[in-house]
This record gives C-alpha cells, sequence and structure tokens, in this order.
C-alpha cells in the first residue's frame, strides 16, 4: 500500500481548485495543492485528511506561523 502524502505550496493568485495534481508512483500518492492564503491551506489540509492523507509537507513560503496554522487544522492527523 502506496503513502498518501500532500505537499501544499502557496502563491499568489492560485487556487486550490485549479492547482493540483496527483502523481501515482508505486510508493507514494503525491497530491499537490497550490493555496493563496494560510486559510486556505488550513482548508485544503483538512479535506486533505478526511481523505487520508497521512503526511503534509508545506513550502517554505509557510514560515512559522502558517506552518503552526496547517498543523492545528489537520488536529494530529497527519504528520506536518
Amino acid at each position: 500500500m502506496a503513502l498518501k502524502a500532500a505537499f501544499i505550496f502557496i502563491a499568489p493568485e492560485t487556487d486550490a481548485k485549479l492547482h493540483n495534481a496527483t502523481i501515482n508512483a508505486p510508493v507514494v500518492q503525491l497530491h499537490v495543492v497550490g493555496v493563496k492564503t494560510y486559510q486556505e491551506a488550513e482548508l485544503v489540509a483538512a479535506k486533505l485528511v478526511e481523505q487520508g492523507i497521512e503526511a503534509i509537507e508545506l513550502c517554505a513560503g509557510f514560515g512559522i506561523e502558517g506552518v503552526a496554522k496547517v498543523k492545528a487544522a489537520v488536529k494530529g492527523k497527519a504528520e506536518t
């Protein structure tokens, strides 16, 4: 069974509904999603864990504040 993981990046003018992809590799199913705000990242992360995502990597653009917000949003249901 492949690890279900996600990478969330933050950038201006990004729409999570449009700027996303899933890569199916032998050992990982990776979901890549772009967001434009921390608030959108919180919503996306919570939805991803509902879909079975076990680990979430955040781009460096999130900084300490953004990481803390996403970590709180997933409520310990995924490694961040």
